[in-house]
């Protein structure tokens, strides 16, 4: 069966919930002190989490516990005054998958965990089907441009003073192109793994973050994003700037490369003959930066799916490169700065992403 915590830090309501639970047929333990959980889960490993909300500090630690690589996506169900609609509010926000309000009735929360744990079975199994396709997925993009590299070097190896420059400059251009996606292809990687780790998250980015005026961070992420274009990247872009000195903290880096990667899409859906657009503007406390393009657009299904991990929209139409990972790392990126991401498009009149970060906070 599966494995419960229950952390309750009413001495005598924590031991009944265990009773019950092991009654049940469940493998359950219980804490009092909720600063122990980071301990319990690690040596337990449970399946699903009891969580009382009425502790001083269950906020925070909840806060803190899904900010760890190991426990972000622990399913809980959160318990919580009866009355307390504040509390239900902030736990659901939270991530909880649940919430029962103190007294409960046992079969009420036997139901409730039965219902968490098929979910959370199923989540698995979407989860190792996701690591199945990444594995692929990465060892194609991998090879592909590898492959294009050894032949033009072999070529040019084999035919040596043979060659005109113009077939040396086609070969390498070749070995460039090739060189360019795999340096893609890594750095989204490696974002992808700091975000997982908790190297960039939002408690990071609190106690490490710089300020960065926004046009440094849209200027560096034009020029990456000609280098991520596939198709097109020295179509127009025209900027328009109403918030050039305003400041936000995070990581420079990171943020040139999730506007570059919204950017280098709109380059590469875009018509020959149009441009795109790039503009940032203040909105309260809010910095907000659009990406536009006059290209195929989405329908409704088509946004929903290029929001998915590692989903392109008509790749073969497209002869796009790449695994899809683009809007997944940049709205990643983008979440860890405590930004906001939204995506509005129309086929044949094209698509507009809009993301806001806040201000920095001035004293």
């Amino acid at each position: 069966m599966a494995r419960l915590l229950v952390v309750e830090e009413d001495a005598r309501l924590q031991a009944e919930l265990v009773q019950m639970l092991k009654l049940e047929g469940f493998e359950a333990t219980g804490t009092e002190a909720i600063l122990d959980i980071f301990a319990y889960t690690r040596m337990y490993e449970p399946q699903l989490l009891l969580y009382s909300m009425t502790s001083p500090n269950a906020y925070d630690v909840l806060l803190a516990l899904r900010e760890q690589r190991e426990t972000v996506h622990l399913p809980f169900i959160a318990l919580v005054m009866q009355g307390d609609h504040e509390g239900r509010r902030t736990a659901m926000e939270m991530g909880a998958d649940d919430c029962l309000e103190k007294p409960f009735r046992y079969r009420e929360l036997i139901a409730a965990i039965h219902s968490r744990l098929r979910r959370f079975a199923a989540y698995r199994g979407d989860v190792e089907e996701t690591k199945s396709m990444l594995t692929h997925m990465v060892a194609h993009e991998l090879r592909t441009p590898l492959i294009g590299i050894a032949m033009a070097r072999d070529l040019m190896m084999r035919q040596r003073g043979q060659l005109s420059a113009e077939e040396q400059d086609e070969l390498l251009y070749t070995i460039s192109g090739g060189i360019n996606r795999l340096s893609h292809l890594v750095e989204q990687i490696v974002y992808l793994t700091q975000i997982e780790s908790g190297a960039l998250s939002a408690r990071t980015l609190a106690e490490k973050g710089q300020p960065l005026q926004i046009w440094q961070v849209v200027t560096g992420a034009l020029d990456l994003a000609r280098r991520f274009a596939h198709r097109q990247p020295y179509l127009d872009i025209d900027i328009q700037e109403k918030a050039r000195e305003q400041v936000v903290v995070g990581d420079l880096r990171a943020l040139k490369h999730a506007l570059a990667e919204l950017i280098a899409n709109a380059l590469d859906f875009s018509p020959a003959d149009k441009h795109i657009k790039v503009s940032y503007w203040q909105a309260g406390d809010t910095l907000m930066v659009s990406i536009a393009d006059d290209g195929c657009g989405m329908t409704e299904e088509q946004q929903q799916r290029a929001l998915f991990d590692f989903e392109q929209i008509d790749r073969s139409a497209r002869e796009q490169q790449g695994m899809g990972l683009g809007l997944y790392v940049s709205r990643r990126i983008i979440a860890a700065h405590e930004g906001s991401f939204q995506l509005f498009s129309m086929p044949q009149r094209g698509t507009q992403v809009v993301v806001g970060l806040p201000l920095a906070q001035t004293a």
